[in-house]
């Protein structure tokens, strides 16, 4: 028999004969005893009823490579025989153990199967290849012969579930490709926890990160880029989500830093994590149903391409990839660094487009220049809590400095858990590096630390063109020298990467990097500095990144003090003069000062960069817009480390004030606290992930007390910037959507006590109302004492909040009757009275502000409302303003006052009551104001117009409103248009209606003669298309008052500037119907004129 090799675990070995296979099929029947120091023994063949969960061991194929699962589980085992088909030789084992439910994550022939319970071998697991999907046990005992009506055909039990089947070998099926990916992503997250990156112990998850690869496995898109600065948790997160979370899907986890660099990397991996031969076997996969599997390829910016081959790659060979993906029915989350998402400009435009946009549903609001991605920042509050809780660290060890997951751990792992009142990220790293060359020297006891250091300082200074911190193998010479290699990788300084190593951790990179820029900048002289830029720039055009030099700036000031005071100065000059037209430059200097430690020389050129800066009124050049992109420059994790809270702030205004007139949407008034048209949404959006709002996001997780105290002071700021906003809307949106973020008290005091702010009150009763009220007495607000604010307060809550009415009306009453507040203020919140002597009091209170000019209009209408001011006396109020002047604004005032009462007199039932209620308006309001200073007859007309609109037709007699609409048309004929609203609008008693408005149309031409007035009705009549029979009675009136030639001269007028559009209002073409009946003489003078519009369209019937 044929013999293969099995291995139990590394360095244990055995030999399983094949009885019988198929390799067209990947089906064998194998069997084997397992080496002695197992201690295991096949079962009794008269016990199988105690086989218990089974474990199946890993196998090895040592040409294959092919590995196991390690458990498997199956709910009940029966003695039978089994016949089996291959190659149309049928063959029957008698007394084989099978099965009934079984489930094996990946069952593969050839694995030997052993009983928990009973500590012995019970079988070899066997499995199927392509519509195979049956696993069955061969037992390790004599086979025997029984008759062929007790076996089974393999080929029957294989035909009946085949989806259940774990297929691998050349084609694997959906559970043979999640064995794979399990396999794959278990060899990724160990080379993770091999290097230090994933800990599992410390590792934490990350909510936002979850949700959004959740909803972008949800949507319809097929790629997505997870992007973030380096170190900041990209492959932990997902590493931890991968181990933790149960995903409905395979999902391979790959790193890109592992594949080797060939003319198709991207295939080669996938089909190497496939266990496939080669790549064109890829094409032969059937596309999968949903849920679809995803790719992960983490660290594409790993790849060990040179700089100029990445245009080509993005361009040429990744859109190649993902259509084979699509094609299949596979998502692609690619992870990569914030700063390397440019290179993703070469992707087609189509495919480009095409990315996951985790923010979608905000129409608009993604910048054009910027490549779709989901971003991932440094911790939050709630995270770091969490993590500083597991490693037992202090509660006061500062946030802001140590929120770089990178940091941090770097930090735990230098300094252990002593407290520290400082952190400055140079020692944390000199300490993290001296350690780890210790270890390293303890394993390469021969070679001194100093000389150890040297060697790796060596190879992180050779100009490689290919990945941040790589290192080719052709690079290390000596046998010794591989061992230092080999000691690094053992203490999580390297890893170990195709044709190489590289460094796990890029700061750790640019530390060491920059010990050697350091002293190569201190050899320069005074006079060799006069161009600083010149110096950055080369640099950096020679492979140098911002964090190398900004660590080596910070290295030489423990050493040279005046060498960088001096180098400060220069730089400080040459951006000086070259800020308004040099962004190239201004990129690099942001770049590299935003991760320079604040409160140093360098300060001073941090103040001139334009970022910090306004040279215009509109600020549009304050290097805050989107055009100079300088907000990408700085660094998100560095900003609190590098700027004090008043640059910081500085930065926040100045984003507020860039490219005013075209981006203050939605940072205006009326979009505060609410969402008209998903404007909050959009505010929301812009605020948690455009570049330009980066330090506000890190001061409101780093210094939420100290950026709540800046808000505050904001709110004062009205000076408009733009067209609709300013720096107090812009700071009250951000309460509004951060108000989790702030102290309740705190939040209430600002934008209730100090300055009122409705539209933020209102979002915060949403959520919060019950809150609120138990804090308006609250000691240390004192609100009882503003009760002007507190009413408002109490009124914008119940208007969002209902459920709260009478909890507010409580709080209104013990304002009136125990804090002695005006009952002005709160009468609108108060429905009833407890009692009648209660209820007087009120009347009483109210009467006396009402005179001394304390109450207003509103307040009394409300008063009239719930039955505390009859009608006649509300008229009566009003009038003794009206005599005594003390009204403010006379026509709003007017207005208004005739508003609240043609609201009670429609309530009116009686007529003849409707009726006096007019006549006591008309003389007691109306008639006193005509011809009065301040009343230029419009708000006159409108009261006019409000007491029409309260008639009862048919019962109430209007002769003196009639009167009165008479006398103002006569007085102010230039405002008699306004009438038009009435004469045309609709009403249920059309025949009662019409004999009114016929009235009032005598009452308005028997005063009115200017033509353009008269023009304005009748358009205004012609546009709404209402009753032919009023525009008859109307077109009659006009011709007994003012003549038919000036109304045929109006209409000719009105319609020649409506034939220059090609489009007449409906009304039109009834008007000149209506002419033709009743003036024809007329009409026959003026056809030419009229004639097209009958001829052209269709016809009323009148």
């Amino acid at each position: 028999m044929s013999k293969i090799l099995l291995s139990v675990r590394e360095g244990v070995e055995f030999e399983a004969h094949i009885l019988d296979e198929a390799p067209s099929r990947d089906l064998a029947l194998l069997i084997a005893e397992l080496p002695d120091d197992r201690r295991l023994k096949p079962v009794a063949i008269s016990a199988p009823w105690s086989v218990g969960p089974v474990a199946i061991f890993h196998m090895l194929h040592l040409k294959d490579g092919i590995v196991a699962p390690l458990r498997a589980e199956f709910s009940s085992v029966s003695l039978s025989a089994v016949n089996y088909e291959i190659d149309y030789e049928i063959t029957t084992i008698d007394k084989v153990w099978t099965h009934s439910g079984l489930k094996i994550e990946g069952g593969i022939s050839g694995a030997p199967v052993v009983s928990e319970r009973d500590d012995s071998v019970v079988g070899v697991a066997c499995a199927g290849a392509d519509e195979i999907s049956y696993a069955f046990f061969v037992p390790l005992v004599t086979l025997q012969n029984e008759p062929l009506s007790k076996a089974q055909s393999i080929s029957q039990a294989v035909y009946g579930a085949m989806e259940n089947a774990t297929r691998l070998g050349r084609l694997p099926n959906r559970r043979g490709v999640t064995l794979r990916s399990w396999q794959a992503t278990r060899n990724a997250v160990q080379s993770l926890a091999i290097t230090g990156v994933y800990e599992r112990t410390y590792a934490i998850s990350r909510p936002s990160l979850q949700s959004a690869i959740d909803n972008f496995l949800k949507s319809e898109a097929i790629v997505s880029i997870l992007a973030g600065a380096s170190g900041v948790g990209k492959s932990a997160s997902i590493a931890y989500m991968l181990r933790r979370i149960r995903w409905n899907r395979p999902i391979m986890y790959l790193r890109a830093t592992q594949f080797i660099v060939n003319k198709h990397p991207l295939q080669e991996a996938l089909a190497h994590a496939l266990g496939l031969s080669d790549t064109n076997t890829l094409n032969e996969f059937q596309p999968f149903q949903p849920p679809y599997p995803l790719l992960v390829i983490d660290g594409l910016n790993e790849l060990t391409l040179r700089k100029d081959e990445w245009p080509n790659f993005i361009s040429q060979e990744l859109p190649v990839f993902i259509a084979l993906l699509k094609s299949k029915n596979w998502k692609l989350l690619l992870t990569t660094r914030t700063e390397h998402l440019d290179i993703f400009d070469h992707l087609p435009d189509l495919l480009k487009r095409s990315l996951y946009h985790p923010f979608s549903e905000v129409q608009d609001e993604k910048p054009p220049y910027e490549v779709s991605h989901i971003r991932l920042e440094s911790f939050n509050r709630s995270e770091f809590d969490e993590l500083r809780a597991r490693y037992g660290l202090p509660q006061d060890i500062p946030f802001a400095e140590l929120r770089h997951p990178i940091v941090f751990k770097i930090m735990v792992e230098a300094h252990g858990t002593s407290e520290s009142n400082r952190i400055r990220v140079r020692e944390i790293l000199a300490e993290y590096v001296r350690k780890t060359v210790k270890k390293i020297h303890t394993r390469c006891s021969n070679r001194a630390p100093d000389k150890i250091f040297s060697i790796i300082e060596n190879w992180t200074a050779l100009k490689v063109k290919m990945a941040l911190g790589y290192i080719p193998s052709d690079a290390i010479n000596e046998a010794r020298d591989e061992e230092i290699a080999e000691a690094a990788v053992a203490e999580g300084l390297f890893e170990r990467v195709p044709c190489g190593y590289r460094y796990v951790y890029d700061e750790i990179f640019e530390f060491v990097r920059a010990k050697s820029l350091a002293h190569e900048l201190l050899t320069l002289t005074c006079e060799n500095l006069n161009n600083v830029t010149n110096v950055i720039s080369s640099s950096v055009e020679g492979g140098l990144t911002a964090g190398i030099i900004a660590r080596a700036l910070e290295l030489i000031e423990n050493q040279s003090p005046a060498w960088v005071k001096e180098f400060a100065v220069k730089w400080s000059s040459e951006l000086e003069v070259s800020q308004t037209f040099d962004l190239h430059n201004q990129y690099l200097a942001v770049e590299i000062l935003s991760r320079v430690e604040k409160g140093g020389p360098l300060d001073q050129v941090k103040d001139i960069l334009q970022i910090l800066r306004v040279d215009k009124e509109d600020g549009s050049s304050n290097g805050w817009g989107e055009i100079s992109n300088l907000p990408k420059a700085v660094s998100f994790d560095h900003i609190s480390y590098a700027f004090d809270l008043k640059r910081a702030w500085l930065m926040v205004c100045n984003a507020v004030k860039a490219n005013p007139n075209s981006d203050s949407h939605p940072f205006r008034w009326k979009d505060i606290g609410t969402n008209y048209d998903g404007s909050w949404d959009s505010a929301k959006f812009k605020l948690e992930n455009m570049e330009r709002y980066k330090v506000l996001r890190h001061m409101i997780d780093g210094y939420p007390k100290e950026t709540f105290a800046k808000l505050v002071q904001g709110l004062a700021e009205t000076v408009e910037v733009g067209r609709e906003h300013s720096l107090a809307s812009f700071c009250a949106q951000v309460i509004s959507i951060y108000i989790d973020r702030f102290p309740l008290l705190e939040v209430v005091r600002a934008v209730v006590l100090d300055n009122y702010i409705p539209e933020v009150v209102q979002r915060l009763a949403v959520n919060r109302g019950e809150e609120i009220l138990e804090l308006l007495f609250h000691p240390r607000l004192r609100l009882y004492e503003a009760p002007s604010k507190t009413s408002n307060c109490l009124f914008t809550v119940r208007s969002v909040r209902p459920d709260l009415t009478y909890e507010v009306e409580l709080i209104a009453k013990k304002m009136v009757f125990d804090y002695d507040a005006p009952i002005c203020l709160f009468i609108n919140l108060i429905s009833n009275f407890d009692s009648d002597h209660q209820c007087k009091l009120i009347q009483t209170r109210l009467v006396a502000e009402w005179n001394d000019g304390l109450a207003n209009i509103m307040q009394l209408d409300v008063a009239m409302q719930i039955g505390l001011v009859s009608f006649e006396e509300m008229v009566e109020f009003y009038s003794q303003r009206l005599r005594n002047g003390s009204f403010t604004y006379l026509g709003e005032d007017m207005r208004l006052m005739m508003g609240n009462l043609s609201n009670k007199i429609r309530l009116t039932i009686d007529p003849i009551l409707q009726a006096q209620q007019i006549d006591l308006v008309i003389e007691a309001l109306c008639r006193p104001c005509l011809g009065q200073f301040g009343y230029d007859g419009y708000d006159l007309i409108i009261a006019a117009e409000e007491l029409l609109s309260c008639i009862l037709p048919n019962k109430t007699n209007p002769k003196a409103l009639l009167a009165y609409i008479n006398d103002v048309c006569h007085l102010y004929p230039q405002n008699a248009e306004i009438l038009k609203y009435f004469l045309y609008a609709r009403h249920d008693d059309k025949i009662a209606w019409q004999s009114l408005k016929c009235r009032v149309c005598d009452v308005i031409f028997a005063n009115v003669a200017d033509l353009d007035v008269l023009a304005s009705i009748l358009r205004h009549g012609c546009e709404q298309s209402h009753q032919p029979e009023i525009l008859r009675y109307f077109s009659e009136s006009m011709f007994r008052n003012i003549g038919e030639e000036a109304v045929f001269k109006i209409v000719v007028d009105y319609i020649s500037m409506y034939r220059e559009f090609n489009f007449l209002p409906e009304g039109t073409i009834c008007l000149c119907q209506l002419l033709k009946q009743i003036a024809p003489n007329t009409y026959e003078r003026y056809r030419e004129h009229l004639d097209w519009v009958l001829d052209d369209n269709q016809q009323f019937d009148l």
